[in-house]
């Protein structure tokens, strides 16, 4: 719980950091004349589409988020060393649901067996697969559906990064399962994850209304 806690200040203060750095920069860029057809970007920006992908883009970041802290939670309890093998765990896509929710984690209480989700390694394995699949799926959908629209070039740039690195954080993945959790790969995988999801927060960044100066 303290390895996530601390993961998760981290990627808070990282992203409240960024955004306002960037928000700075556009600010300055703008004051000094320096952003190419303003007035065209602004009202682009406030179209509805734009407002509907940048909504859909915070949401897509915010599980990007959630994915990562699931990562900490596998790291925190060596899940990783269990099932070395993908898409399969052990004999199916999912172990038995003996291993998955057993009474040992409740701890002689059997209220308390929702522990199962954030101290059963097995269970917390498999939540971080589901949700790292999700989220690649989530962030294609977004890749592919932003490729129809009308977005400034920067808004561009960052898209293809984000699902170049999405595509880069699931190979990082399985490949980091499947030897057996190498230092060197488990630190790729985790320096990874703050690109992923520092391009999509710029994405969403720079959909974010002009301002006015």
């Amino acid at each position: 719980y303290r390895l996530t806690s601390h993961l998760a200040l981290a990627y808070v203060l990282y992203a409240g950091l960024a955004l306002y750095g960037w928000n700075v920069l556009r600010s300055n860029r703008l004051a000094r004349g320096k952003l190419p057809n303003p007035d065209h970007l602004r009202a682009l920006l406030l179209s509805r589409d734009i407002r509907m992908f940048r909504r859909k883009i915070a949401a897509s970041a915010l599980l990007v988020g959630t994915t990562c802290l699931s990562g900490a939670m596998v790291a925190g309890l060596d899940a990783g060393l269990l099932y070395n093998e993908f898409p399969m765990m052990g004999t199916g896509i999912t172990p038995p649901l003996s291993e998955l929710w057993h009474e040992f984690y409740a701890r002689g209480n059997p209220s308390n067996m929702w522990r199962n989700f954030t101290e059963n390694p097995t269970l917390v394995q498999l939540e971080h697969r589901v949700l790292a699949m999700t989220t690649f799926f989530v962030l294609s959908v977004m890749w592919w559906r932003g490729r129809g629209l009308q977005l400034p070039q920067g808004s561009r740039v960052a898209l293809h990064a984000m699902y170049a690195l999405a595509t880069l954080q699931v190979a990082l993945g399985v490949t980091t399962l499947v030897n057996g959790v190498p230092i060197a790969n488990a630190s790729a995988h985790q320096a990874n994850s703050v690109l992923l999801l520092a391009s999509a927060l710029r994405l969403y960044h720079t959909l974010r209304p002009l301002a006015r100066i």
